[in-house]
């Protein structure tokens, strides 16, 4: 018997030398499938913050390359030691010989106690130090004033992890609006840059603020420059409105109608 746990946190979407960290997970885990020895059979695991079994123990190469497929990136952090636990209650008292192999990223520091199983245990890391980019804080803030009366502080903390320092560009969008403010920063490993773009966005028709975009690029798209992209954008809601709202139904008196007309909180 085969157990195969597959980390599918987003650090797994990590690129290098064109490919993820999980597809290379992935494609260890299909060539394991397809090299079974006759009789032996196995499972996957994805280990997320709550690890499921996407095939149970089985020898069919076709449906194991199917539950491997499935595997894909997951919000949040990854449970390995309750994927290896899963995988090990499974293989309670498996045969001599058994293995029990965990894919990840990350070296793994938690315990396995296989119980009775004479299995053995692997745990094989994809990938290894990247450079990258990465928004670590974002915040909107009011600050309208009689003459800017859509007014917003944007802003931003960006730190960049690797061997070296980079041009960074940050963009931000507003819905419907698109690019309201933008900035060039040089980001230097270990030493994170902050900024603040001033920026108007209006409510829509129906009082909403709209929705902020914040993205990081970089003047070369190479994935050896930023090799983790889930960390690039985030989207914040706008400031609120500084106009309620109205709306009238039916035949409103038009003396209702002036006094709406003239309050400039309207």
């Amino acid at each position: 018997l085969v157990a195969v746990v597959v980390d599918v946190s987003p650090s797994m979407a990590t690129r290098s030398n064109g490919q993820s960290r999980l597809e290379r997970a992935r494609e260890a885990a299909l060539t394991l499938a397809r090299g079974l020895p006759p009789g032996a059979q196995m499972m996957v695991i994805e280990a997320s913050e709550h690890p499921v079994v996407l095939s149970p123990f089985t020898a069919d190469a076709n449906a194991l390359g199917r539950a491997i497929a499935s595997l894909g990136i997951h919000g949040g952090g990854a449970d390995i030691e309750a994927g290896t636990a899963l995988a090990a209650e499974r293989l309670h008292r498996a045969p001599s010989g058994s293995r029990l192999l965990v894919y990840t990223d990350n070296a793994f520091d938690g315990q396995v106690t296989l119980g009775a199983s004479n299995a053995d245990v692997e745990v094989r890391r994809f990938g290894g130090d990247v450079d990258n980019s990465g928004i670590v804080a974002a915040d909107i803030r009011d600050r309208r004033d009689s003459k800017h009366p859509d007014r917003a502080d944007i802003f931003v903390r960006v730190a960049r992890f690797g061997s070296k320092a980079a041009d960074v560009y940050v963009t931000a969008t507003a819905e419907g609006r698109g690019v309201v403010a933008s900035r060039k920063l040089r980001v230097a490993p270990g030493e994170p840059e902050s900024i603040v773009m001033a920026a108007d966005l209006p409510p829509d028709e129906h009082g909403a603020p709209p929705t902020v975009t914040l993205e990081l690029s970089h003047e070369n798209s190479d994935e050896n420059v930023d090799g983790f992209a889930l960390d690039d954008v985030v989207a914040l809601p706008g400031p609120g409105s500084s106009k309620l709202p109205v709306f009238l139904f039916g035949q409103p008196s038009l003396s209702v109608e002036r006094v709406l007309q003239s309050d400039p909180t309207v």
